[in-house]
């Protein structure tokens, strides 16, 4: 298994959605950039995350 390069994906996402949004943190800035390249669907991931939660709650207890 090969793992592609950052110019490598770049190139690949380049057509793809994207949103940048500078912040500053302890005097740095930071430019945070997200890439939408795919789809999911929210009702399914939700359900994971609130599964995944609520085993990790009643495994700490």
């Amino acid at each position: 298994m090969s793992e592609k390069s950052m110019f490598d994906r770049n190139k690949q996402y380049a057509l793809c959605p994207f949103h940048e949004v500078t912040r500053i943190i302890n005097g740095k800035v930071y430019i945070i950039t997200r890439h939408f390249v795919g789809s999911k669907d929210a009702g399914e991931v939700i359900s994971q995350l609130a599964l995944s939660k609520a085993l990790s709650e009643t495994l700490k207890k």
